[in-house]
């Protein structure tokens, strides 16, 4: 299994006037990708891992790397995949998560988050009284 945001049906992108990666036919020839896991995120068995990172050297790569792990290299092993909520996931690329969404479990994956938010996130999840959780009893 494959978790993280799912995508259903996509179209492969033939056009290089687009800010999307161009696929050639060539490179790829059916015009929808498969199901794939799409975005900053993505989480698997370390047993499927080994498995596509052994089979992606016999296929062509195809640019749009999460669809080609995920999706195309994937569907090989007949992997499923499972939809991280958007509670969970914030897809909008503009949006930023607060310091404690990772601690209260609001949050499982954002974007936007630079070197010094990812630190404050991480600090509050090693001490969850920082954001008013009392520290588990030892």
């Amino acid at each position: 299994m494959i978790f993280g945001a799912v995508v259903y049906a996509e179209s492969v992108n033939r056009r290089t006037d687009d800010n999307k990666i161009m696929v050639s036919k060539k490179a790829y020839s059916p015009d929808w990708y498969p199901p794939y896991v799409k975005g900053a995120c993505y989480v698997m068995p370390t047993t499927l891992a080994k498995r596509i990172l052994e089979m992606a050297e016999y296929l062509p790569y195809v640019g749009v790397e999460d669809a080609f792990i995920t999706g195309i290299v994937a569907k090989v092993f007949d992997a499923r995949h499972v939809n991280i909520p958007d509670s969970l996931y914030d897809r909008s690329p503009n949006s930023r998560p607060e310091l404690c969404d990772f601690v209260y479990r609001k949050k499982m994956v954002a974007h936007k988050v630079s070197p010094t938010l990812a630190h404050g996130i991480w600090r509050r999840v090693e001490k969850a009284d920082m954001c008013g959780l009392y520290p588990a009893e030892e």
